[in-house]
């Protein structure tokens, strides 16, 4: 019976002495992992993000020279910005440009457009004009023929309406309007005057920079602006 009692005093002593180390060894890690920022998963950092659709590349596809050499750019002595009250052009004199619909798969029927009769302006109607300098000119074309290539995805969205509120318009050096652009930015529409005109790139983030252009240079561009003219 003495032996059995001094072994399981030894026993109990050696388990009380296991404990101890194993109380020094979990304080030891505790203080570690405070020190390293590691105790609990709430501390642990957060995994790294993923790739986003907004990703924006340094890049550009076209430079100015190429840009240059794109109709009507490279028959244009000057560039105009407007903003208009689109109209009802039926029995008018106005007869759509048939290319027009067919590029941009626009219903025959939708006629509200810009104020231009027998290929010209009705300027009366149109109540903001900014000429563009060169340098206004070199970033305009860099918005419509750059700005979606410097995006890792894009997207387009459309919808069914076509109610233009601006335009972009060329002129020759005889300040002859020879090309425009009309601009639908509630429905990212465009259409253009001539099927010869290099098509844009108008994915959403090409609407979004033009609209922001426009705007920048005291164009009313948005419903809002339209709405308090």
């Amino acid at each position: 019976m003495k032996r059995i009692k001094n072994v399981s005093v030894f026993n109990f002593k050696k388990s009380l002495m296991n404990l101890w180390k194993s109380g020094i060894l979990a304080i030891g890690l505790l203080l570690f992992n405070n020190l390293t920022g590691q105790t609990t998963h709430s501390n642990l950092p957060p995994p790294p993000p993923g790739i986003q659709d907004e990703i924006k590349l340094d890049f550009t596809l076209y430079d100015v020279s190429k840009r240059k050499s794109f109709y009507p750019f490279n028959r244009t002595a000057s560039i105009q910005l407007v903003s208009f009250e689109p109209e009802m052009m039926v029995g008018k004199g106005y007869e759509r440009n048939e290319s027009s619909s067919k590029s941009n798969d626009l219903s025959k029927t939708e006629l509200y457009r810009m104020p231009i009769v027998n290929d010209t302006l009705v300027t009366q109607k149109v109540f903001q004009f900014l000429e563009l300098d060169s340098t206004n000119q070199k970033k305009l074309s860099d918005i419509l023929y750059n700005n979606c290539a410097r995006y890792s995805t894009t997207s387009k969205s459309r919808a069914g309406c076509y109610y233009p509120h601006n335009a972009i318009l060329f002129f020759d050096d005889k300040n002859k309007l020879i090309e425009y652009v009309e601009i639908c930015f509630d429905c990212h529409r465009l259409v253009y005057s001539e099927l010869t005109i290099e098509p844009v790139d108008d994915c959403d983030y090409m609407f979004a920079e033009l609209q922001k252009f426009f705007s920048e240079n005291q164009l009313k561009s948005s419903k809002e602006d339209f709405n308090h003219k």
